[in-house]
């Protein structure tokens, strides 16, 4: 895996914690409010996420960094 932004990690982490409790994904609008962004801004992260293999949407799974 390539190296992630602090931004990526941040939300790499937000998703894997909140898949963990809630046994689901985060919404679009659930990250945005949580970032304080754009919808446009989290879907950049996660393209940059699935390009540098850090989570997969095909599948509907993460990757976390410490690969759990």
């Amino acid at each position: 895996m390539k190296q992630l932004t602090t931004k990526q990690s941040d939300l790499l982490n937000f998703i894997a914690d909140y898949q963990k409790q809630y046994n689901t994904r985060p919404t679009f609008v659930e990250m945005s409010q949580k970032f304080g962004v754009s919808i446009a801004a989290i879907q950049a992260r996660i393209e940059g996420l699935t390009r540098k293999k850090a989570m997969s949407l095909n599948n509907i799974y993460v990757i976390t960094p410490d690969g759990v």
